[in-house]
C-alpha cells in the first residue's frame, strides 16, 4: 500500500538495527520508528505525526489525536506504554515497554 505524505521518513541505521527517522508536522523534530511499526500506523492512520505535550501523536478524525507509543504498543487494558530512556522521541519497539497502570492514591486533604 502507499502512503500518501509529504515528509517521507528517512531510513537509519543503528549498528544492524534499522529504523526509520519519522519528520513531525508540527516541528523540527524526528522521531525514531522501526519500519514496521511505521508502515503499521500510518497506513491504519496517517502519516502526518505531530509533537504534542511531550508525546508523539498521530492524528485521528474521530478520536482526536492518539499518542504512537500506545498505537505501536497496543497495550491491554490497565497497562501503559513506559519509555524506557526516557526520549519521547524514540518510539522503536526495544525502547517501549508495557508496565501496570496504578492509580497513585493522593493524601488526604486538610479541612
Amino acid at each position: 500500500m502507499t502512503i500518501k505524505t509529504r515528509r517521507h521518513p528517512i531510513e537509519a541505521t543503528e549498528g544492524t538495527h534499522k529504523y526509520y527517522l519519522v519528520p513531525l508536522a508540527n516541528s523540527d523534530l524526528k522521531a525514531k520508528v522501526d519500519i514496521a511499526d511505521y508502515h503499521r500506523v500510518a497506513t491504519a492512520f496517517t502519516p502526518q505525526w505531530i509533537f504534542n505535550t511531550k508525546a508523539v501523536r498521530v492524528p485521528h478524525y474521530r478520536k482526536g489525536s492518539l499518542r504512537a507509543a500506545r498505537l505501536i504498543m497496543n497495550p491491554p487494558e490497565g497497562y501503559r506504554v513506559h519509555i524506557k530512556n526516557g526520549d519521547a522521541l524514540d518510539l522503536r519497539s526495544a525502547n517501549l515497554e508495557l508496565r501496570p497502570f496504578v492509580r497513585r492514591k493522593l493524601p488526604p486533604q486538610a479541612a
